[in-house]
Order: structure tokens, then sequence, then C-alpha cells
């Protein structure tokens, strides 16, 4: 608490004593500068200004900076992944028409003489059957 009261009691003085360099300004008319101390304060004040305007603008544009990397990254990201999903589906889509090609080739590669041999392959008899003929004729 007591700290608190320090801090209200040094403000209050700071406050009083520039309340009352004004007013002795306003009196002469000039500006109160023992010293040249006052256009120290001046000169650190107009630098502290241009420091905070200097990095404000530097931050604000390396945010904006960023930001327009991290959205452009983000939509380059999702045009990635929906090209990849769709290479997937044109392999897959590839893949199986391969096989329907090589299907359709095997089956109008088969001549008539291929289905003939097929069917005599189909209906041939067993060894057992032919030594059944045999034997009936």
């Amino acid at each position: 608490m007591t700290t608190a009261l320090l801090y209200l009691a040094g403000s209050t003085l700071i406050l009083v004593c520039i309340a009352v360099v004004f007013r002795i300004e306003d009196a002469r008319g000039s500006r109160f500068n023992p010293f040249g101390v006052r256009s120290g304060l001046d000169f650190a004040v107009r630098r502290g200004m241009w420091l905070w305007r200097y990095w404000t603008d530097y931050f604000s544009r390396s945010v904006l900076r960023a930001l327009f990397h991290y959205s452009a990254h983000s939509v380059l990201k999702l045009m990635y992944g929906i090209t990849r999903d769709l290479n997937a589906k044109v392999e897959r889509l590839l893949r199986q028409n391969r096989k329907m090609a090589r299907q359709l080739r095997d089956t109008q590669r088969r001549t008539h003489l291929d289905e003939i041999a097929a069917h005599k392959e189909a209906t041939a008899l067993s060894e057992e059957e032919k030594l059944r003929l045999r034997e009936h004729h």
C-alpha cells in the first residue's frame, strides 16, 4: 500500500511542477528553458515519436506481409490437396481403364478357331470315357 501511495504522491508532484512551468511560460510569453533541458526533452520526445512511428510501420508491414504469406500458403496447400486427390482418382480410373482394355483386347483377339479349340477342350472326353467307347466298339 505504501508503494501505491508513493507513486500517487510522485505523480501528483510532477503534475503540479508541470502546471507551474506552464503558468510561468504563459506569464512570460516564452518557453522556460533552463540550461537547454527543455530543448533536450523536446528532442527526446521527437526521437521517441519517430521511433514509435518507425517500429509500428515496420511491424504493421511485416505483420501484413506475414499474413499475406500465410494466406498464400494456405491457398496453395488447399490447391495441392485438391490436385493430389484428383491425381489419385485419375490414376485409379486409368488402372480400371487399362484392365478393361486388356479384357476387351483378349476377347477380341480370339478368332473362330480359338472358339472351336475352347469348345473342343470343354467337351473332350476323359480317358475313362475314351476307354469305354473303345471297348464298346
